[in-house]
C-alpha cells in the first residue's frame, strides 16, 4: 500500500505542465530539481522521542484525567528514563539518589517520583520504545565501580527477565566527558572504552538481544580536561568494533541570523560523523541523539540567540526532525518532555503546549511517511511526504525563515487533480507565535484553479492533501 501511495504522489509532483515550468517561481524550480531523486527515507516515528525525568512526572501529575490525553498528540516513538545528568545521581531500586546535592538539587527521591514499573507501564501504553540510561559515573567517583556493573546487571535482569519489558537500549552513562565539577568527574576515555567493554559483556551474558550505547561528544575533535587523548579516534580504536550504538546530545546555540542562513546544524554534523565512524572502525554503526534542542543557555556568549517558545525555536525542531529522519538516526529523544520555561514539550503543570510540542503535534501524523523528496532554496525548505494510511495522499512541510512572503504555486508542486483535506501553519506573533488550522472555506480558495499561496514569513505550514 505504501508503494502505492508513493507512485500516485510521484505522478501528482511530476504531472506539471510546460507553461508552469517556464513561470515557476524558484521555490518551484527546487521542486522540479528534486523529481525523480527519492530520498529513500522515512519520517521516522523514532525520531519523535522525549526525554522523561524521573522528577518530573510525579504520581499526582500523572493522575490527572488529561495526562495522557496531553501526551497522545505528540506521537511520541522513544522516551528515555530516568534523565540525562540526573541517570548518573540515580539508584533505580530504590527510586533515590545517590548525592541530593546535584541534579537535582534538594531532591532525595520519594514514592510520588515516576518509578521504572511506571515508566514501563507509560511507554508501553503509548507503544513507546523505552531508553535506559545506566548510573556509571556515581560508582566511578567512589571507586567501587564492580558495584555500578552489578546495579545495572540487576536492573537488566529485573526488566528482560523477571518482567519481560523486553528494553533493548541501555545507555552507558550520561556525558561521561563533560567537566562539570559540580555534578560529576570526567571520566579519560581509555578508562570509559575499558569499562565500556566489560559492561556490554555482562549485560550481554545476562540478555543477548540488549544493545549497550557509547557517550560521544559532539566535537569530533574533543578531548576531555585532564586528558591528552582525543576522545572519539581514541574510543573508535578500542572499542569500535564492540560498541553497540553511539549516543551524541546537541544544543547548537544559534543566532536567528545563524539559522535563518544555513538551517540546522545537524546534515553537517552527522555526515562528519559517519565519515568518523567509518573511517575508524570500517563499519556503519547506529546514531541515536538522546538530547536535542536549541541551546538552552548562553554558554558560547553569543548575542541574540534563538529564544525558548519563538517561532524560530518551532522552525528549527520541524526542520531537525527531516534532518534526522534523512540522515537514518535510530533514535532521537527532545530534551525535555516537561519545563517550566518553554524549553519542553509540554508544561510542568500539563496545562499547555510550547511551540516544541506544537511542531510535534502538527508533524506527527505523517510519522513513517516516505519522504519523497526534501528541497533546499535559499532560505526556504520543502519536504514531500507519501500517504501512510492515516494521513490521506500525503502532505508537503514548508518552512520559510526568510524576513519576506514566499509565493508558493500549489498546483504546479502537487498537480492539478491533488487537492488539499487541511493546512497548518505556524508564525510569528508579537513576542510569541501562532499556529492556525485553516477552515474549509480556506481550502476551498487554495483549491481553486491555479490557487497560490503566500507563506509568511519566518513560517512553518503542513499542507495535507486529499485521497
Amino acid at each position: 500500500m505504501k508503494k502505492w501511495y508513493l507512485l500516485v504522489l510521484l505522478i501528482i509532483v511530476t504531472g506539471i505542465s510546460g507553461q508552469c515550468l517556464a513561470d515557476a517561481s524558484s521555490l518551484q524550480q527546487c521542486a522540479q530539481r528534486s523529481q525523480g531523486q527519492a530520498t529513500g527515507s522515512y519520517f521516522s516515528r523514532h525520531v519523535f522521542g522525549a526525554n522523561m525525568l524521573f522528577f518530573t512526572e510525579p504520581d499526582t501529575l500523572r493522575k490527572q484525567p488529561d495526562y495522557q490525553t496531553m501526551l497522545k498528540p505528540l506521537g511520541l516513538g522513544n522516551l528515555r528514563f530516568p534523565g540525562g545528568t540526573v541517570a548518573d545521581n540515580y539508584h533505580w531500586a530504590s527510586g533515590k539518589v545517590d548525592d541530593p546535592t546535584r541534579r537535582p538539587v534538594g531532591h532525595v527521591g520519594s514514592a510520588e517520583d515516576l518509578g521504572f514499573d511506571e515508566f514501563m507501564a507509560l511507554a508501553n501504553s503509548m507503544a513507546a520504545e523505552p531508553s535506559i540510561v545506566l548510573n556509571y559515573l556515581s560508582w566511578v567517583e567512589k571507586d567501587r565501580l564492580q558495584q555500578g556493573f552489578d546495579e545495572a546487571a540487576s536492573w537488566v535482569k529485573y526488566a528482560n527477565l523477571q518482567k519481560g519489558y523486553g528494553v533493548k537500549f541501555w545507555e552507558f552513562g550520561n556525558e561521561v566527558f563533560a567537566y562539570v565539577p559540580s555534578k560529576h568527574i570526567t571520566v579519560k576515555v581509555a578508562d570509559y572504552a575499558r569499562d565500556y567493554k566489560a559492561m556490554k559483556k555482562i549485560l550481554r551474558g545476562i540478555d543477548p538481544t540488549i544493545q549497550l550505547g557509547a557517550a560521544m561528544h559532539h566535537k569530533l575533535h574533543f578531548t576531555a580536561k585532564g586528558d591528552n587523548r582525543q576522545w572519539w579516534g581514541t574510543f573508535l580504536r578500542e572499542a569500535g568494533d564492540e560498541v553497540d550504538y553511539l549516543v551524541v546530545h546537541n544544543y547548537p546555540a544559534l543566532t536567528v541570523d545563524d539559522y535563518v542562513s544555513g538551517g540546522t546544524p545537524y546534515p553537517d554534523l552527522l555526515q562528519k560523523i559517519k565519515a568518523e565512524v567509518k573511517m575508524a572502525t570500517g563499519r556503519d554503526i547506529p546514531i541515536h541523539i538522546t538530547e536535542w534542542n536549541i541551546a538552552l543557555t548562553d554558554g558560547d556568549g553569543k548575542q541574540g540567540l534563538i529564544s525558548r517558545d519563538s517561532n524560530w525555536q518551532g522552525l528549527f525542531i520541524a526542520e531537525a526532525l527531516l534532518d534526522f529522519s534523512l540522515a537514518d538516526v535510530r533514535m532521537a529523544t527532545f530534551w525535555p518532555l516537561r519545563s517550566e520555561k518553554g524549553a519542553g514539550l509540554l508544561s510542568n503543570d500539563d496545562k499547555h503546549y510550547f511551540i516544541s510540542g506544537d511542531v510535534f503535534k502538527l508533524l506527527a501524523p505523517y510519522e513513517d511517511s516516505t519522504i519523497v523528496f526534501d528541497c533546499h532554496d535559499q532560505t526556504t525548505r520543502m519536504a514531500m511526504l507519501s500517504g501512510n494510511g492515516t494521513n490521506g495522499n500525503g502532505g508537503l512541510i514548508v518552512v520559510n525563515r526568510g524576513a519576506q512572503p514566499q509565493t508558493l504555486d500549489l498546483q504546479s508542486v502537487m498537480g492539478k487533480n491533488a487537492r488539499l483535506a487541511g493546512l497548518s501553519t505556524l508564525t510569528a506573533e508579537g513576542q510569541g507565535y501562532a499556529v492556525k488550522n485553516h477552515s474549509a472555506s480556506d481550502l476551498e480558495k487554495l483549491n481553486a484553479k491555479a490557487a497560490v499561496y503566500s507563506l509568511p514569513p519566518g513560517s512553518l505550514s503542513v499542507f495535507k492533501l486529499s485521497h
